[in-house]
C-alpha cells in the first residue's frame, strides 16, 4: 500500500457543503503496561442535519482500575478548526492530532486539567473492517469504520491534575470512524495486549470486532458482527456477508460475546467489565437524537479460535481490552461523566 493511500486512512471526510448530517472521530487509546490504567482521546466532527452548527470537539479519559476516571470534553465552533495538508491532521485549540502525534489540554468538569503530549508510530499495522473496499465510499454502511493504526507503541506523557504519567511503550491503536449517524445499537472492541508475556506467539495479536443493530428505513437490522484476529503474523477474517449471518452476539450493558463462522473456523469472543471501570458518554446523532456511549479502555476479554472443532488459538487480556458499549436508553448501571 503506497503512502498516499495509507494517509487516506486519516484524512477528514467531513464535507462542508454536506448537509445531510455528518458525525466523524479520530480517537486513540494507550494502556499502561504495568497496571488497571489506560488513556483514551477523540477528535470529533459533528454536523447535525441542516449543517448548522457543525462543531468540533475534543475528548479525553484517563482510566484508572485503582481509582479514580478523569474525562473532559470541550467543543469548539467548526472555524476554529484547522486541517492539515490534505485534509490529514486536524488542531482545535490547544489540541492536536496529527498521524504519529497529538497534544492536548482540556478541564473536566470538576476543573481538574489533563493533559498530553502523545508519539507513536503511524506507518503500520493498518486494519479494515468492513470487508471490500467499496464500501468506505458507497451510501451502505452509513457508518464506516477503519484504524489507520491497530496495533502501536506510545511514547511521551499525560497529566491530570497534578499526576504526572510518563508513557514509555504503552500499547494502543489509533482509529477512524465517520457516517450519518452512530448505528442504533453496536458494540465496538479491540485488545492488542494479551497475558502470559513469556508466549512469544501472543506478540504482536491483535483482535478488533464490531457488532451493530442498523436502522434501515423503519426497519432495525439483527446484530451484523464483524472481527479480525491477527496471530502470528496470520489475519483470521470473520467480515464477509457469509460471516454476517452465520454469526451470533450478545450485547450487554457491560459486555459483548460473540460466535464468528468462516468455513472449518469458528470464533468465540467475550469482552466484559463492571460498570465502575466505565465512563459514560454522551453522543449527538445529526438527527438530535442521542446515544449513550458505555466507555471502558481496562475491560477484560478472551478468545478462542476453533478449527474442525480443536481449539487452535487461546487468548486472554486481563484489564487491557477496550470495549465500547453504545445503546438509547438511559437506565443503565454506567455512571455518566461528560
Amino acid at each position: 500500500m503506497s503512502k498516499t493511500q495509507r494517509l487516506n486512512d486519516y484524512a477528514v471526510r467531513w464535507d462542508p457543503n454536506d448537509r445531510g448530517g455528518h458525525v466523524e472521530s479520530f480517537f486513540l487509546k494507550a494502556n499502561d503496561p504495568d497496571g488497571d490504567r489506560a488513556v483514551w482521546i477523540k477528535f470529533t466532527i459533528y454536523s447535525p442535519i441542516g449543517g448548522v452548527p457543525t462543531v468540533g470537539e475534543v475528548w479525553a479519559i484517563l482510566f484508572d482500575g485503582d481509582g479514580e476516571h478523569v474525562a473532559a470534553k470541550e467543543t469548539y465552533p467548526i472555524s476554529e478548526m484547522r486541517l492539515g495538508p490534505g485534509d490529514v491532521g486536524l488542531a482545535l485549540s490547544d489540541c492536536s492530532l496529527e498521524p504519529g502525534h497529538t497534544t492536548g489540554v482540556l478541564r473536566a468538569p470538576d476543573s481538574t486539567e489533563l493533559r498530553w503530549d502523545l508519539r507513536y508510530d503511524s506507518s503500520v499495522n493498518p486494519l479494515y473492517p468492513l470487508p471490500m473496499e467499496w464500501m468506505y465510499t458507497a451510501p451502505f454502511p452509513k457508518f464506516k469504520t477503519l484504524s489507520p493504526t491497530a496495533d502501536t507503541r506510545f511514547h511521551g506523557f499525560v497529566e491530570v491534575g497534578s499526576t504526572r504519567f510518563e508513557v514509555t511503550d504503552w500499547p494502543g491503536m489509533q482509529g477512524h470512524n465517520w457516517g450519518r449517524a452512530h448505528a442504533e445499537r453496536y458494540a465496538w472492541a479491540h485488545c492488542n495486549v494479551f497475558d502470559d508475556p513469556g508466549d512469544a506467539s501472543q506478540e504482536g495479536a491483535i483482535f478488533e470486532g464490531f457488532s451493530a443493530r442498523i436502522k434501515l428505513g423503519p426497519i432495525t437490522t439483527p446484530f451484523l458482527t464483524l472481527v479480525k484476529l491477527v496471530h502470528r503474523g496470520i489475519t483470521y477474517d470473520f467480515t464477509d456477508v457469509t460471516c454476517w449471518l452465520r454469526a451470533s452476539s450478545t450485547l450487554e450493558h457491560t459486555s459483548w460475546d460473540f460466535v464468528c463462522v468462516k468455513g472449518r473456523q469458528r470464533l468465540i469472543g467475550s469482552l466484559w467489565t463492571t460498570p465502575d471501570r466505565m465512563v459514560g458518554l454522551t453522543y449527538r446523532n445529526p438527527n438530535g437524537d442521542l446515544t449513550y456511549c458505555l466507555n471502558s479502555k481496562i475491560a477484560h476479554c478472551e478468545l478462542r479460535l476453533l478449527e474442525d472443532g480443536a481449539t487452535r488459538i487461546n487468548l486472554r487480556s486481563h484489564a487491557k481490552a477496550a470495549l465500547e458499549v453504545a445503546v438509547k436508553e438511559t437506565d443503565h448501571p454506567v455512571k455518566m461523566y461528560v
